[in-house]
């Protein structure tokens, strides 16, 4: 894959990170979220745009927001967990089933969330 298309790729999938997230942090959640957008997209085909927003959660914990755009549509859900990277896999799952449905009208036969993260 040549740079231009690497970075067309990547621009798609806009990644909302608190400003207190290490340099590391950011760039873990950040390619962590790009990976699991990159395997359900497999799956269900390119979509226009994503945007994937993870914040501390006030009761303890992170929640996530994941939104997918494709033409007029647009697919969103929320997750939370005890870390970024599980609030960010909550919410991806969450919007997984949406856009099968909304997508292809059925649910593929394995899922993205019952294979466990990396």
């Amino acid at each position: 894959m040549g740079a231009r298309c690497l970075h067309a790729r990547r621009s798609r999938i806009q990644v909302e990170l608190p400003v207190w997230a290490s340099a590391r942090q950011q760039r873990e959640l950040t390619a962590f979220a790009r990976y699991c957008v990159a395997r359900l997209e497999r799956e269900v085909g390119e979509l226009d745009r994503w945007t994937v927003a993870a914040t501390v959660d006030p009761s303890g914990g992170f929640a996530s927001t994941v939104t997918a755009h494709q033409g007029a549509m647009t697919v969103d859900a929320s997750g939370a967990g005890q870390d970024g990277t599980l609030a960010i896999w909550d919410a991806l799952c969450n919007v997984e089933q949406a856009l099968r449905e909304r997508l292809h009208g059925e649910i593929a036969q394995e899922p993205l969330c019952a294979i466990a993260p990396v």
